[in-house]
């Protein structure tokens, strides 16, 4: 399964962690400390735009986006790909 996170953009569930509201990562001050190290190792990704909403955590980083988050299956990923290779 994939996650659409915006754009042409899929992350595969298999590379999440948790997913988690922006809010809440935001509260706890080891959270913060967290995604701020992160940042500075140039770890944090940003999809859509806006004020993000959903924080993936990832082996690679974090990824940040202001997009509600929605499933793919392999099925539907598959022909959204050819379509947009065109």
């Amino acid at each position: 399964m994939y996650i659409y996170i915006g754009g042409d953009k899929v992350v595969n569930t298999a590379d999440v962690a948790a997913i988690v509201d922006t809010d809440s990562v935001t509260v706890m001050k080891s959270s913060r400390e967290y995604l701020s190290r992160l940042q500075r190792e140039g770890r944090v990704a940003v999809a859509g735009d806006g004020l993000p909403v959903a924080c993936l955590i990832t082996g690679e980083g974090v990824i940040l986006t202001s997009r509600s988050l929605s499933a793919l299956s392999q099925s539907v990923r598959e022909p959204r790909r050819e379509k947009s290779a065109i």
